[in-house]
């Protein structure tokens, strides 16, 4: 049986010290991108199916089927050289993170917070995993740390 699953990031946490913008590009599997800037801190949850990005002026839902790519930027008035761009692409079977800061230690745990496994991105900041094997669940990814949560279906 082929196992397909539905995956979003959606948590990513940030405390700046000074100011900071939050975008995320979302881009779908019908090719349509959104892009959203948050001045303040955005909320990134789900409810049956959809993604839920909730911030102080609005309220944005995305069926989590029709994701394809999603794209966290997190630039600081600090250092306007430091720029991070972390993405993650899923298919059926395997997530594909990219941009990653190299030799990164990428670490998978299951909702109830056991450790499914630890990896590293490659010196290119690269990374596959192979999630075949995992049961239906909710994880999350710790990378950098920042989170990133999944649900496999």
């Amino acid at each position: 049986m082929r196992n397909k699953f539905i995956a979003f990031i959606f948590a990513f946490f940030c405390i700046p010290i000074c100011y900071a913008e939050n975008t995320i590009l979302i881009e779908q599997k019908d090719g349509l991108l959104a892009k959203f800037v948050f001045d303040s801190e955005a909320e990134f949850t789900y409810s049956g199916s959809s993604l839920v990005i909730t911030s102080d002026a609005d309220q944005v839902f995305y069926q989590l089927s029709n994701l394809k790519k999603v794209t966290f930027h997190l630039e600081t008035s600090v250092d306007d050289t430091q720029k991070d761009y972390v993405s993650f692409f899923f298919q059926q079977n395997s997530i594909t993170i990219e941009n990653a800061r190299p030799n990164a230690s990428v670490q998978v745990f299951s909702v109830d917070g056991r450790q499914v496994g630890v990896w590293q991105t490659d010196k290119m900041g690269y990374l596959e995993l192979d999630i075949d094997g995992l049961k239906k669940n909710v994880y999350v990814i710790v990378l950098d740390g920042l989170t990133y949560k999944f649900l496999k279906r």
